[in-house]
């Protein structure tokens, strides 16, 4: 049931009080509290350095993946933002120390296609050497990011006239989110091939798209026909986002048009208060928040169609749905999407980053304030000790009662610290040091 407009109103302006109240503070102190947690749960390394993962977890306290998402990787990208902001060089060590793990773990072997996505494979691994050789200026990191990125290639199979990995088509795991730092390995970093490697991703995508009775759709992967789910993190809409990209790049209509007709086929999925529900058929009426299956990742594909398309009705989109996830309760009372999570991924972090990143594109102040509101929320949660501060959390939904803190960027500190510095970034007039490749706002 939709809410009264008055309603709304206060609600609105309650934000906007609340927030104004505290609109001056700096986080850079947290954020050092933050890093002091993190510091805690190094682990020395042949060469290097690398974080546990869940350091409190007696299942998981040896656990120290290389990924993005869980990883090394992730924590090298915060140190590289904190190195940004403070200019101090032992944060820019801490980051080396870690890319000179990840040069330690390179592959012997190719690896498999699930072992590639720019969250959860090598090819975020390359991004983050990137990042630590754009601050350091050291060419070996610069060089295994290629590295990374090349052998990321010879796991592509052929797929019509393109390349994919064992069909897995998102933004995760799958070819989407690798094309995406494709395209950004071309444009950023020089690397020629990379523009070509993309577009043959995009062809691969091309020939697993699923008609629909309107539009088109992608599942995240083979065997997932009945848990498909639409929004950016596993679905059409993150799939429909790197076509668009391509089109910008390449100027092919192949992809823009197939990137309208994924549009299109949302369209058909967006309930009363304009969000998309995170599975198809058995979830369909639970919707998230957050980056990974709501309005603060899908937003991405209609601000990009706004832009190449000028259409008002994408603008209206991303209104209706951000209105809503305003006005709804959150975070003083949970939804079931929108639980005890604090992450880059399904939670606060992520949430706050998507209004401050909404905010500077239409200087709406009620989208600066929550985004205000939610990150003194985010910090009222997180636990001060001696070991420094740290997020506990549920990763996943289903799972609210398995609460661990972790250090990773997308579920844990090193992704809540990393929004803490872009928030005082904007304060300070600045811009983020570290540019994700699937994000149209920064």
């Amino acid at each position: 049931m939709k809410k009264p407009i008055l309603f709304l109103l206060f609600t609105v302006f309650s934000l906007h009080t609340q927030a104004q109240n505290k609109a001056h503070e700096s986080y850079l102190p947290i954020v050092l509290e933050t890093e002091q947690w993190i510091r805690h749960a190094s682990v020395d390394q042949k060469k290097g350095k690398s974080w546990l993962w869940c350091p409190d977890s007696l299942q998981l306290k040896d656990y120290q993946p290389t990924n993005l998402y869980h990883g090394t990787s992730g924590v090298v990208l915060f140190y590289v933002e904190l190195y940004g902001a403070t200019r101090d060089k032992a944060y820019l060590k801490e980051a080396r120390l870690g890319a000179d793990h990840l040069i330690e773990r390179y592959p012997d072997t190719i690896p498999s296609a699930w072992e590639v996505g720019f969250y959860t494979g090598i090819t975020g691994v390359s991004f983050a050497l990137e990042q630590v050789y754009q601050a350091s200026k050291k060419k070996k990191y610069r060089n295994y990011a290629l590295k990374y990125l090349q052998l990321a290639m010879q796991s592509a199979t052929s797929k019509g006239s393109g390349i994919e990995w064992e069909g897995i088509n998102e933004v995760v795991y799958g070819s989407a989110g690798i094309g995406l730092y494709l395209l950004y390995a071309y444009k950023n970093m020089g690397f020629e091939p990379a523009k070509e490697w993309a577009l043959q991703a995009g062809d691969g995508i091309l020939a697993n798209q699923q008609q629909e009775k309107q539009g088109i759709s992608w599942l995240m992967a083979p065997g997932y026909e009945k848990h498909v789910m639409p929004n950016f993190s596993h679905g059409t809409a993150g799939v429909a986002y790197f076509l668009l990209r391509l089109y910008e790049v390449s100027g092919e209509k192949r992809f823009l048009e197939a990137a309208l007709e994924g549009a299109r086929y949302l369209e058909n999925l967006i309930m009363d208060n304009g969000l998309i529900g995170r599975t198809f058929p058995s979830a369909k009426d639970i919707y998230y928040l957050g980056w990974c299956h709501g309005i603060a990742g899908t937003a991405r594909l209609y601000y990009k169609l706004y832009e190449l398309t000028s259409e008002e009705k994408w603008l209206q989109r991303i209104y209706e749905a951000t209105q809503y996830t305003m006005t709804c309760g959150i975070p003083e009372q949970t939804t079931p999407g929108f639980w005890n999570n604090v992450s880059q991924c399904c939670g606060s972090a992520g949430l706050a980053q998507y209004y401050l990143e909404i905010y500077q594109k239409t200087n709406k102040p009620e989208y600066l304030d929550f985004a205000e509101t939610l990150t003194l929320d985010l910090i009222r949660r997180s636990e001060l000790s001696s070991q420094g501060r740290k997020w506990i959390q549920a990763e996943n939904r289903t799972q609210a009662d398995n609460l661990v803190a972790q250090t990773s960027y997308m579920q844990g500190s090193a992704g809540i610290g990393r929004w803490l510095l872009k928030f005082d970034a904007y304060r300070k007039r600045k811009k983020p040091t570290v540019r994700f490749p699937d994000n149209p706002f920064e």
